[in-house]
């Protein structure tokens, strides 16, 4: 009897634990880079690349997809955007834009009133 309580206790316990490591939470809470969201529906800009770099994103689990969440460290950064919500062809139309990404504080890029791509803090 004592055994099947081990057990209990060792599932309720280690099989959270597994799922969240698995679906990437702990690196979202662990990671110290700012969240940039590019490519949701209706999106302006689609990030492609960072200083020169393939865009690191947040994983969900595994699996690495189209996530719209890029990971970018804070400083003075070189971003290569796509005008649009799709990473379909990210050479066609792709221009670099210099930004300023802070620590700590989560964006989005959308078109400014003059068309140029421009940061915004999200609350």
């Amino acid at each position: 009897m004592k055994a099947i309580g081990t057990t209990f206790a060792l599932i309720t316990i280690v099989l959270p634990f597994a799922i969240a490591w698995d679906a990437g939470l702990f690196r979202q809470v662990l990671d110290s880079r700012s969240v940039v969201e590019d490519g949701v529906i209706g999106a302006d800009f689609w990030l492609v690349k960072v200083d020169r770099r393939p865009t690191d994103r947040i994983q969900h689990g595994q699996v690495v997809s189209r996530v719209p969440l890029a990971l970018v460290e804070a400083g003075d950064r070189v971003l290569s955007l796509r005008e649009g919500d799709s990473s379909a062809n990210p050479t066609d139309g792709t221009f670099e834009w210099n930004a300023r990404i802070e620590d700590g504080v989560d964006y989005r890029i959308e078109k400014g009133p003059d068309g140029k791509p421009r940061l915004v803090a999200k609350d």
